[in-house]
């Protein structure tokens, strides 16, 4: 394992991200479509996207983690033997399709530049 690469089991604070793009660069353009992977990851997120996914997976919190919130989406994981996430997870899918398109991304997307109509 070449030395650029790190040593990524021992090393908790290297994230699998990091990790991708290093190996993505060590490989050379064979594999550059992953250098920016991080990067396509917070893109911006579709509303009804988050809505399907906390409806039909949000007992295991996959719409947290879809929506850049890393922290409550472990939270979801760790209490989905208790259903309160799923039922926790329905809620927020309906909120999710009732709000309005511009409250969303004012809220999950404010990274990406909105335009005036």
């Amino acid at each position: 394992m070449p030395h650029s690469l790190g040593n990524y089991p021992h090393n908790r604070l290297l994230s699998r991200f990091q990790y991708i793009q290093r190996l993505a660069r060590a490989a050379g353009p064979s594999l550059s479509v992953f250098a920016n992977f991080s990067k396509e990851v917070s893109k911006m997120k579709n509303k009804t996207t988050a809505g399907l996914l906390a409806i039909f997976l949000g007992g295991l919190g996959v719409h947290k983690f879809y929506l850049g919130q890393m922290g409550r989406g472990i939270v979801y994981l760790l209490f989905s033997w208790t259903l309160i996430p799923a039922v926790v997870g329905l809620i927020e899918g309906i909120l999710y399709f009732a709000q309005a398109q511009d409250v969303f991304d004012a809220k999950y997307n404010t990274s990406v530049s909105r335009h005036s109509a």
